[in-house]
């Protein structure tokens, strides 16, 4: 009998052809929802009920090392799922789901105001307004979204008249999809914004009733794959640096190694927080969680400068690798939750810890 190859197998046979795409999709000549199928099919690494978050950050995570805009869009398409997997059981949201986990469709984490509202800054612009038979009509925008195409499912927070939020599911193909301006980095990433003009959902659309709870259940996921794809570019541009600190480079051999030490243990307690969530969800601090994500923000936009500076001239030119990591993660700063935003949340829970 053949035993089934193991992850670092199927990796090592996926991550170069998604290395080698990288250039082409940076410049917007290829679709990175080629490489998430592969990763669908090879590694099933969309359905939260076959694969632990755990493997999901050890894949993200080296997929981010190949290509920061497939390691992102996959990212998204795995919390998509991971939406969906709470939602009450109907044949709509078992469809969403298997769809989402298939790559049949493109899954979309449109809940940034959602969790921005559920941390106590400002409210969601959707609302949902009930229709009487169950349903809800829903108006409002979505500033910014990723993995967005006609087919996709998005879920969303949308406030109710009386106070009450719902998370929904919906359909792409109802909404209006506003493309996102020519972008510094990630411009294959399907990115824009959402207009919610009074469209019909179903009860079935419905997730969840409760964002607190929701968000505190999803959090430490988030939070950790987003922190596993910032941990991938990082470990490229770092490894990619190491072989230039000689000669003049050598004067940044310190700040290299400085950098490379934080990593190692900014990457060893990403996958310790990973194994605990799966042994026991809920009881990694969101603090700390929170502190992870700020901390691989700040080594992947340090790690992507160090290699422009080692490169030089080669690395000012937009064709590079180097140019590409660079321009990708200074996105990182900016993505939700945003650099402000969690600094925001962390001093928050310093105070409160006092």
């Amino acid at each position: 009998m053949t035993a089934s190859p193991s992850l670092e197998d199927v990796l090592e046979n996926v991550l170069p052809d998604i290395a080698d795409r990288a250039g082409a999709i940076d410049r917007s000549d290829a679709d990175p929802l080629d490489d998430l199928r592969v990763l669908g099919h090879r590694l099933d690494v969309f359905d939260p009920s076959a694969t632990s978050v755990a493997t999901a950050v050890r894949v993200i995570e080296s997929v981010a090392r190949a290509s920061l805009t497939v390691g992102f869009v996959a990212w998204a398409q795995r919390m998509a799922a991971e939406y969906l997997a709470l939602a009450p059981a109907s044949p709509l949201a078992a469809a969403r789901l298997a769809d989402v986990v298939a790559v049949r469709r493109r899954g979309v984490t449109a809940m940034a105001a959602g969790q921005r509202q559920a941390v106590g800054l400002e409210k969601a612009p959707v609302t949902a307004t009930p229709d009487g038979a169950g349903g809800y009509r829903l108006s409002g925008t979505v500033a910014w979204a990723s993995n967005v195409a006609a087919d996709s499912v998005v879920v969303l927070a949308a406030n109710l008249p009386d106070g009450g939020t719902r998370v929904l599911a919906v359909d792409a193909a109802d909404l209006t999809v506003r493309e996102a301006p020519d972008l510094l980095g990630l411009n294959a990433t399907a990115s824009g914004s959402l207009v919610i003009e009074d469209v019909a959902v179903p009860a079935e659309a419905v997730v969840s009733t409760d964002l607190q709870v929701f968000a505190a259940t999803v959090r430490p996921r988030f939070l950790l794959l987003q922190t596993a794809f910032c941990s991938g570019v990082t470990s490229a541009a770092l490894d990619a640096a190491g072989p230039q600190l000689a000669g003049t480079g050598a004067v940044y051999a310190s700040d290299h190694a400085d950098l490379a030490a934080r990593y190692g243990d900014l990457r060893d307690r990403l996958h310790g927080y990973a194994a605990q969530e799966v042994a026991s969800p809920g009881t990694v601090a969101v603090r700390d969680l929170i502190a992870l994500r700020l901390e691989s923000t700040t080594l992947a936009t340090a790690s992507t400068r160090l290699g422009l500076a080692l490169d030089g001239g080669r690395g000012y030119a937009t064709a590079s690798a180097t140019n590409r990591r660079f321009r990708e993660a200074s996105f990182l700063p900016v993505q939700s939750p945003s650099e402000a935003q969690l600094r925001w949340e962390l001093a928050r829970a310093e105070a409160a810890a006092r």
